[in-house]
């Protein structure tokens, strides 16, 4: 039923290539050969933050941003680096309220989840997108973490819970350096507590930039979900 339901969409609404226009079919948005441009991140990169390296490492190794920092989650891996398409996808999704390419966006943090051996292992885990103040929400129209995160359940059966909350509006942290967007999440979020059935909390955001957010998040599960064995951090997008 849902396919002949995409089929009829289909027919109603011909569905095309998000970059090319080229047609599509299923209400898919993108075509193969712009898929094909958005670069998935791969080894060798950062154990820590999954910043991709140029070059041959065979060993784990830690990028030079993460060395001296230690971070409230255990690690983090984006599904896809920084490249001209990649980054339209995110800014078409985000703040052109582009809501439509959501699916693909959590199809990629799907095959993040489900491949990697580090997080496809742990036990028992719970998705948690990183939350919008209100305000925010209310101006955006949506939460572009949650948009993919609700997909990203579906996809992958993990369940996906709304138990941390954003209690006070920061400014963007686009134009801010690291020290300066930790100043700027001193208790911004609040909630975060689970039920002890949940053992590994998977934190979902649309990009991973200095790890800012994602930190400030950890701290508050660390504190009031203190059961939790990991705390890892998935993004469509590494900033």
């Amino acid at each position: 039923m849902k396919r002949l339901g995409s089929r009829l969409l289909d027919i109603i609404y011909p569905p095309s290539c998000h970059f090319c226009e080229e047609p599509l079919e299923l209400g898919r948005y993108l075509c193969t050969a712009c898929r094909q441009n958005l670069k998935e991140i791969t080894a060798p990169f950062c154990s820590i933050c999954s910043e991709a390296f140029e070059g041959a490492i065979d060993a784990e190794f830690t990028c030079p941003n993460c060395h001296d920092l230690h971070f409230q989650f255990d690690f983090a891996r984006s599904a896809l680096a920084r490249t001209t398409s990649s980054h339209q996808l995110v800014i078409d999704f985000k703040y052109n309220k582009q809501r439509h390419l959501a699916p693909i966006l959590a199809s990629y943090c799907a095959r993040v989840i489900l491949h990697t051996p580090e997080i496809s292992s742990l036990s028992s885990p719970v998705i948690l997108p990183v939350p919008l103040h209100w305000t925010k929400r209310i101006r955006r129209g949506f939460n572009q973490s949650e948009e993919i995160a609700i997909h990203l359940s579906k996809e992958t059966g993990i369940p996906c819970s709304r138990a941390l909350r954003r209690k006070h509006h920061t400014r963007t942290q686009t134009r801010l350096t690291r020290s300066q967007r930790m100043a700027n999440l001193k208790n911004a979020f609040a909630g975060g507590h689970l039920p002890t059935k949940f053992q590994t909390a998977i934190l979902l955001d649309d990009v991973f930039t200095t790890g800012s957010t994602a930190n400030a998040c950890a701290q508050i599960l660390r504190k009031n979900s203190p059961h939790l064995k990991k705390i890892i951090v998935v993004t469509a997008l590494r900033g």
